[in-house]
């Protein structure tokens, strides 16, 4: 589909490619959009991430959310990378 090579869709996420990433399993999902229950977020990525059975589900640039109720609901984990501060420790490197 050429349609898909535009600067338009190049990071766009389609059915065709949720079905494929549905078969595999991570650990880790990192998008750009957020899941929800954020209100700019959408489910789709939250069913993704159950099915990939990921423990961690990063995404970025959306304001500060509160994800404390999908945590008790759900095995992931969501952290919003845009407001998060990631310290690796020099121990725990390499």
């Amino acid at each position: 589909m050429a349609w898909r090579n535009t600067p338009r869709h190049r990071t766009s996420i389609f059915p065709s490619d949720i079905e494929i990433l549905s078969e595999q399993t991570a650990d880790i999902l990192v998008c750009h959009e957020a899941p929800k229950p954020h209100p700019s977020g959408f489910a789709v990525l939250n069913t993704l991430a159950q099915r990939m059975g990921v423990k961690q589900f990063y995404h970025g640039h959306h304001h500060s959310f509160d994800y404390s109720t999908l945590r008790k609901q759900s095995q992931y984990q969501v952290i919003n990378v845009g407001f998060e501060v990631f310290v690796m420790k020099q121990d725990s490197c390499c």
